[in-house]
């Protein structure tokens, strides 16, 4: 992992611009998933900065595009890789970088598992920015059984990377625990952007953007009328705000999105609950930390869980 880190610090400037953001809260998840996963890999080495080095050059290959698709000017306080760098430039980095992750992890994974599942978490980011439609489902279907899993499969990365061997003899319920702590974590990380920071999130908007699929904006569809037709449609600020006003920012709406955080972090315990003869306390202390940055719980922060 070092001579891959080192390769692009020393020669490629590009690349470890992309590469300057870390987050603590990422290496937190890795951890607690990686911790868990002592339990079961017996005698099997597996090396825990290799998989954060992976995710870093996941991360920061799927921020470029995801600035570039969502409209964003500034990440982290600083204009956007592909405002610093042009638009070229940000589709080649995109690119390296995603060929790094996928190298460093190919010389001790079975890269057709990790290939899989970074499949499923594509398909999900598709139907989350519109590119797709999930089996021609509404869009209430498609944010729960797909776009909502986006972060789930990534922890379903982590828990394969932190346990490669089990992970063919899969405990499922161990399993099902990750993905719905992904979905929570989705939950909340749209609560936040769509219903506490919607406003100041304009601030660093380019002129015209996209609503794309989240929890606050399918509960505004379904209970405040909102129409369909304005996702994934080209808008302007000042448009932006009215839809906020007008369908988001309403008492029912974030009442629908709160009870869904709730519901499904009092899911994920009975679940955790469920686990025999498992070790269970790195599970509960993640999910504890997750619904700790819900607004239920009165935390508002402005960086990503994971």
């Amino acid at each position: 992992m070092n001579n891959f880190r080192s390769t692009i610090i020393s020669n490629k400037f590009y690349l470890k611009d992309a590469l300057q953001f870390r987050s603590a809260r990422r290496e937190y998840v890795v951890d607690k998933i990686f911790r868990h996963c002592e339990q079961f890999r017996y005698s099997q080495k597996v090396n825990k900065s290799d998989i954060l080095f992976a995710l870093e050059c996941f991360h920061s290959s799927a921020s470029i595009i995801d600035d570039i698709q969502d409209g964003e000017t500034h990440r982290k306080g600083i204009p956007s890789y592909f405002l610093r760098h042009s638009y070229g430039t940000s589709a080649f980095a995109s690119l390296n970088l995603w060929h790094y992750g996928l190298e460093v992890l190919s010389e001790k994974y079975n890269i057709r598992i990790v290939l899989k599942i970074l499949r499923e978490l594509i398909n999900a980011q598709e139907v989350d920015v519109g590119l797709s439609k999930f089996n021609s489902l509404n869009y209430e279907k498609c944010y729960f059984q797909c776009s909502s899993l986006k972060i789930s499969y990534e922890l379903k990365l982590i828990y394969y990377l932190s346990c490669p061997n089990f992970f063919n003899n899969i405990d499922r319920k161990s399993l099902d625990v990750l993905i719905e702590i992904g979905k929570l974590i989705q939950y909340i990380d749209d609560e936040r952007d769509e219903l506490i920071d919607f406003i100041s999130i304009l601030d660093i908007k380019t002129e015209e953007f996209k609503l794309n699929l989240s929890l606050p904006i399918v509960m505004a569809i379904k209970h405040s009328a909102m129409s369909e037709n304005l996702l994934y449609k080209n808008i302007n600020k000042n448009k932006a705000i009215s839809i906020y006003n007008n369908f988001l920012n309403t008492e029912t709406v974030i009442l629908q999105t709160t009870k869904i955080i709730d519901r499904q972090y009092n899911k994920i315990k009975s679940l955790i609950s469920e686990l025999a003869d498992i070790d269970t306390k790195h599970l509960e202390e993640f999910l504890d930390f997750v619904y700790e940055q819900s607004f239920s719980k009165n935390n508002k922060s402005n960086e990503e869980l994971i």
